[in-house]
């Protein structure tokens, strides 16, 4: 493996992710993940990563969730410092986030890795639709009572644990949907994503502890060195991010994460091709 190519790539992911967690509260899941596959698949196609080409997109997802968990804790302490979480859709959502993504770590690693390439492209194109739609929600609109609030928060917390992101690409338009404002969408979203992660990548721990237990690189499905280069860069970006943010109307970063949205699901849809 070349570890010059490995930690300086990381190094970039984490920059960049840590950035982009702080400024739009998607916990920079939407960058790892894709450049990550690219990362271990260049790897494997050389001296070889991993025990099997087949295990580079899970050990991406399960890489990027531990990532998110860094970058979303504290992002999310400084969204909650600056009173941008909603915390009735906390209390509603939080303990299903958790069910939802803890089940996603034994579930991922049965699909085909083109499925779940597959999967990400076309759940992150969804939302890039969706939010580039100019639609007003109703002003009456509320968040729903608990059961339908528990039922979506654990559908987005299975499909973020699937995709290996923090949930903001979700949970971000739901929130909008309910009318909560964008900057409170963000934070809340920001806020939430450390349930999400520190569940989700337990289940991607337990689930690969056996299969790669000799491999002194990897925690179960996470490769401990991209997680600790990248997550160190996170750190030192992420405020950086919440600062910027805060120059930004609404509309701005509305429009840059649409943008990013769909850069990011074309880029997994090809990579998804390779792979059938």
């Amino acid at each position: 493996m070349d570890w010059l190519l490995l930690i300086s790539m990381c190094l970039l992911i984490g920059s960049a992710s840590g950035f982009v967690a702080g400024l739009l509260g998607v916990g920079g899941g939407i960058i790892i993940v894709p450049a990550l596959i690219l990362l271990f698949d260049s790897l494997a196609a050389g001296e070889g990563l991993f025990r099997t080409d087949s295990m580079t997109t899970i050990v991406a997802v399960a890489t990027s969730l531990g990532c998110v968990l860094v970058t979303t804790a504290l992002s999310g302490w400084s969204q909650l410092r600056h009173r941008r979480v909603h915390m009735v859709a906390v209390r509603r959502w939080a303990p299903f986030l958790i069910i939802g993504s803890a089940l996603s770590g034994f579930a991922a690693p049965e699909l085909p890795e083109a499925v779940i390439r597959l999967f990400i492209a076309t759940l992150v194109l969804s939302v890039a639709i969706i939010l580039a739609c100019r639609w007003t929600p109703p002003a009456a609109r509320e968040l729903p009572g608990p059961a339908a609030s528990g039922a979506m928060g654990a559908a987005t917390g299975f499909a973020s644990g699937i995709a290996g992101i923090g949930g903001g690409n979700l949970m971000i338009p739901s929130f909008l949907y309910f009318n909560i404002p964008i900057h409170a969408a963000m934070g809340t979203s920001s806020f939430l994503g450390p349930s999400i992660a520190l569940s989700g990548v337990f289940g991607y721990i337990l689930r690969g502890w056996q299969e790669t237990s000799g491999d002194p690189s990897l925690l179960g499905y996470v490769h401990l060195p991209s997680f600790a280069v990248i997550s160190l860069a996170a750190l030192f970006f992420a405020p950086m991010g919440v600062r910027f943010a805060q120059a930004r109307s609404p509309e701005a970063l509305r429009r840059l994460l649409v943008v990013l949205l769909f850069a990011g699901s074309l880029r997994m849809g090809f990579s998804a091709i390779d792979v059938f």
